[in-house]
């Protein structure tokens, strides 16, 4: 098992989280959560990699989690930028017509308290990878506008066994990222699969989340 955790540390470049993103989604499973408070990501290699992550999957799902924000259109006459809400409403609709999975579901809070970043990939209903921590899927926090956004620490947990996330660290710098061993053995068990739990519990509460395409 590997952990990694991953600081963005550099605001003129592409986030640590970035990268070890479009690993994630790339690997192949027939599942992806894409979870976060808000989003304003538009990018074609994100889009790219998770449809290459379906590729060989015959009953491919898709999953977005959102909503940080109200359920509803909260833009004032002197915005000119699009709320939260609109934000998430452009994001998803690209999901819906760029990639290729069987089975699309994009949820938002009902009542505006989801704040969880966690992405993670699942073969065979069993996780794989997993990456939670600070960072929105947000273009200035994946650092896709260079110069903008926050410092950001992320948490990166996978299955060595499974996926390699030798790429994204290959040319990072030092205090990046920081790399480390398992302190005893089944850890990923615990850390994987009960937060995939935690997930399918919210997910499968419609009394916590609303359809999302419904409301756009």
């Amino acid at each position: 098992m590997g952990i990694a955790l991953l600081f963005k540390n550099n605001l003129a470049g592409l986030s640590p989280y970035y990268r070890a993103l479009n690993d994630l989604v790339s690997f192949s499973g027939e599942k992806l959560i894409l979870s976060s408070g808000y989003t304003s990501v538009q990018d074609n290699t994100l889009f790219n990699n998770i449809n290459r992550g379906f590729r060989n999957e015959h009953n491919s799902e898709l999953i977005t989690i959102a909503g940080n924000f109200k359920p509803y259109c909260s833009c004032t006459k002197s915005s000119n930028q699009g709320c939260h809400f609109d934000k998430y409403g452009d994001f998803i609709l690209s999901l819906n017509f760029q990639c290729l999975s069987n089975q699309k579901r994009f949820l938002i809070d009902r009542y505006g308290n989801w704040h969880a970043k966690i992405s993670m990939k699942i073969r065979n209903n069993f996780p794989i990878a997993m990456v939670i921590g600070s960072t929105n899927l947000s273009r200035t926090a994946l650092g896709l506008i260079p110069g903008r956004g926050s410092h950001e620490a992320d948490v990166l947990i996978w299955r060595d066994s499974y996926c390699s996330f030798t790429n994204s660290f290959s040319d990072l710098k030092e205090g990046d990222y920081w790399r480390f061993s398992p302190y005893y053995q089944g850890q990923e068990e615990e850390l994987l699969t009960n937060q995939y739990k935690y997930l399918q519990d919210y997910i499968n509460n419609n009394q916590k989340h609303t359809n999302a395409l419904e409301l756009y």
